[in-house]
């Protein structure tokens, strides 16, 4: 099952696409296949202290479940090994 999100763009400031006649559509296409089962998630707008109260409430999560400097030497460490090919000319 394929989270229907996924397939759709952020709409950009003032792109937004309303239901049309009980229809909500994507802004852009997206590849499915016909009768493939989805799952729509409606989100509601946040005002501004929501959002801050939301972050306020969700700060510090990740304490004492992952070292954040062997996480931080490990992203570095990533970037200098590269994984991507030589690019050839």
């Amino acid at each position: 099952m394929r989270h229907l999100l996924e397939g759709f763009a952020a709409p950009a400031p003032g792109r937004r696409k309303p239901p049309s006649k009980g229809r909500i559509e994507p802004l852009e296409a997206i590849e499915m296949v016909e009768g493939q089962e989805i799952t729509v998630t409606i989100l509601e707008g946040l005002t501004p202290s929501e959002r801050v109260d939301a972050l306020k409430a969700t700060a510090g999560g990740w304490k004492d479940l992952i070292d954040a400097e062997e996480m931080r030497r490990n992203i570095y460490a990533d970037r200098l090994a590269g994984s991507r090919p030589e690019v050839r000319l």
